[in-house]
């Protein structure tokens, strides 16, 4: 890449230089207009010369300076993946700040960063261009700490994932309160089948062996009480109650099991029809598509690979869009089981429960 000679900078940020960005994230709120005008595909522009293409249809460049090197490196990116991964990202790109207006006019703006480590920031924005083959393999030896201030400053945690965030936080000694409360919000994003996964990117293998096992034990409890909660449903449904009449009102033929509308009083097939109502075997019925439908049954290596988070969502949209209509409303068994599985997945899902501490 071509690089262009400047003064030397001062060393990495100090934690207090972060503040400024963090009163921006929080003043930004989503960032987002609510009514946008379609931006303008991006013109060649001489702000992109000598640029790493890391988009090559990107429509921004990022400037840094290399304290190390006393050379400018400049990146192409694209303003849509920065503004998703980062709240300060989508503030900068909005309509109301230059760079934003700039990106919608179809111009490429440029965007210094000197205050930035240059080779972290590098880093940050390889993989949030999912450009991993560009990132250092050699973990260790990597300034972890100030990988983990960028992540913050720019609120991208989640976007750079979380095995990097894990491995900052262990390799920056933070407090053991801290990095049990990040290991129980990282098992909620881990798949089940994450020990499998995980190794392959050189990053959770380099973790105690201890957290690593606490993880492991944590993610298969709580995917275990996901499931049987799914499962003790059925058990739930079985218990006898009042049958409900169906919203709107259905009839089912007593031969051949056709439904028709409340005025139907006989089948096609000559069979007389009689009322269809929400009961017990009619809710155990109903149960099992919906599970089907949201991706959860049958259980197969496909949910192995859900994370509890995916699960949740899943089940939250379950519980929220069932389909299920009938005269008892909320109080129909089958809507009050699916609100009792939803409480206990929040319960699960927010629990902050991995517990270690420094050897």
């Amino acid at each position: 890449m071509p690089r262009t000679p400047v003064a030397a900078v001062p060393g990495p940020p100090a934690p207090a230089s972060i503040a400024p960005a963090k009163r921006a994230r929080e003043d930004a709120g989503d960032g987002a207009d609510d009514r946008q005008p379609k931006p303008k595909k991006a013109k060649p522009s001489p702000n992109s010369k000598g640029a790493g293409a890391l988009d090559p249809e990107g429509d921004a460049v990022i400037v840094l300076d290399n304290q190390q090197t006393g050379f400018q490196e400049k990146y192409l990116v694209s303003s849509k993946i920065l503004s998703l991964a980062s709240p300060v990202f989508t503030k900068m790109f909005s309509q109301k700040f230059s760079e934003g207006a700039k990106v919608r006019n179809g111009e490429v703006p440029s965007i210094d960063l000197e205050e930035d480590d240059a080779e972290m920031m590098g880093i940050i924005l390889n993989i949030l261009h999912y450009r991993l083959e560009d990132i250092p393999r050699d973990i260790e030896t990597l300034p972890l700490a100030i990988l983990a201030m960028l992540s913050d400053k720019y609120d991208c945690e989640r976007a750079l994932g979380i095995g990097y965030a894990l491995l900052a936080a262990y390799k920056f000694h933070c407090k053991p309160s801290f990095l049990s409360g990040l290991a129980s919000r990282a098992s909620k994003f881990l798949p089940h089948n994450f020990y499998a996964q995980c190794y392959k990117d050189g990053l959770i293998d380099l973790l105690p062996e201890d957290l690593e096992d606490a993880l492991i034990v944590h993610i298969d409890e709580a995917m275990h009480r996901l499931f049987a909660t799914l499962h003790g449903v059925e058990e739930h449904l079985q218990e006898r109650s009042k049958g409900f009449q169906l919203s709107p009102p259905k009839r089912i033929c007593q031969a051949c099991d056709k439904m028709y509308l409340k005025k139907e009083k006989k089948c096609t097939c000559t069979a007389f029809t009689e009322d269809r109502l929400c009961t017990v075997e009619y809710r155990v019925a109903a149960y099992f598509p919906l599970l089907g439908k949201a991706g959860l049954y049958p259980h197969s290596e496909q949910v192995e690979g859900l994370s509890g988070d995916q699960v949740f969502r899943k089940i939250e949209g379950m519980a929220k869009d069932s389909g299920h209509r009938c005269q008892g409303g909320q109080k129909c068994p089958l809507k009050v089981a699916l609100k009792k599985v939803l409480d206990e997945a929040l319960v699960i899902q927010t629990a902050v429960d991995v517990e270690w501490t420094w050897k």
